[in-house]
């Protein structure tokens, strides 16, 4: 991988014929995002290799050096198929690679577009309407360039409209109650405390360019609560979803479950039916956009900030 610190200039942008709708998102973000890496990609041509052409090219960084930067194809840092010399890079797709390279993957306003093209990418098109199956259809009709300019033109107008959200829950991000709390030695990690019924709110607070905070908890007029970890804090949920589901139960006047292991069970347990445990992503869900008619929690805003400060202090 080239140091992210040092621009290269850039005359040819080369992907595979026919690209696919990660290969073309990737080339959008590469315009929009990498001029001050990568020098000259807004105007860079595209060219298109047919299968088996790298084989007896060059290694992406000689072609790097000469100002080709490879999308999809080559082996290189954005291209996420097996070669003769690595493994596929599992989970990933071109788009996604160089989003992470250009440190915009927890941009709130890309995160739609990034989960389809993930998702299409190793799984298939949802839809005989959606961008990839519509780009498939126009080849046939038309050259690869302009498919390229349409799908990009596409890409644009969706994540400006994404932005206006993400704009939005920048400004109610600054209304938020932040505070810090001890992380190790000499460190301290944030805590933001939102209400707010905008979807992108926890998203802003979490990214590294919005408010990096390692936690949230943001509850929404309906009274219901969402607590979110940040990723990259590695914050370790468990202890939070054992002590929010013991205070559940007591403001209820019942205590069902007791033992620590069944109170950091994965998912909902008996008397705190209002908290779903998600282990894996480590967040805790009073309620969410795809289980709307949870009843909201019986615990007060104040209540939750304080247990959840208690047990990362």
């Amino acid at each position: 991988m080239v140091d992210e610190a040092v621009s290269v200039s850039i005359n040819t942008i080369v992907t595979h014929v026919s690209p696919h709708i990660d290969e073309i998102c990737g080339i959008w973000l590469l315009r929009r995002y990498g001029r001050s890496q990568f020098i000259g990609i807004e105007t860079a041509p595209v060219i298109f290799w047919s299968e088996g052409t790298t084989a007896i090219m060059k290694s992406p960084e000689e072609f790097l050096a000469e100002g080709v930067l490879l999308v999809g194809v080559g082996g290189g840092m954005f291209d996420e198929h097996s070669t003769v010399d690595s493994e596929r890079k599992s989970g990933k797709c071109s788009a996604t690679l160089v989003a992470e390279h250009l440190g915009i993957d927890d941009d709130p306003a890309l995160e739609f577009i990034l989960d389809f093209v993930q998702r299409n990418d190793l799984n298939g098109s949802g839809s005989m309407f959606d961008i990839a199956s519509i780009c498939r259809k126009m080849y046939t009709m038309m050259p690869a360039e302009k498919v390229i300019n349409w799908a990009t033109l596409a890409f644009e107008a969706f994540y400006r409209e994404q932005a206006k959200f993400a704009q939005q829950a920048v400004s109610e991000y600054h209304g938020a109650r932040v505070f810090n709390v001890p992380n190790g030695a000499n460190h301290t990690m944030k805590v933001a405390v939102i209400q707010s019924d905008n979807d992108m709110v926890a998203k802003f607070a979490r990214a590294a360019r919005g408010g990096n905070a390692a936690l949230v908890i943001q509850k929404q007029s309906s009274g219901n609560v969402q607590i979110f970890s940040n990723r990259r804090y590695k914050v370790n949920m468990n202890k939070i979803a054992r002590f929010i589901r013991i205070a559940e139960q007591k403001k209820k006047g019942k205590l069902l479950t007791l033992k620590p292991e069944d109170l950091e069970r994965d998912g909902s347990v008996r008397g705190a039916e209002e908290w779903h445990f998600f282990k894996k992503g480590q967040m805790l869900f009073n309620g969410s956009t795809s289980h709307p008619d949870v009843s909201p929690t019986n615990l007060s805003l104040e209540e939750i900030t304080k247990i959840v400060r208690d047990c990362v202090f």
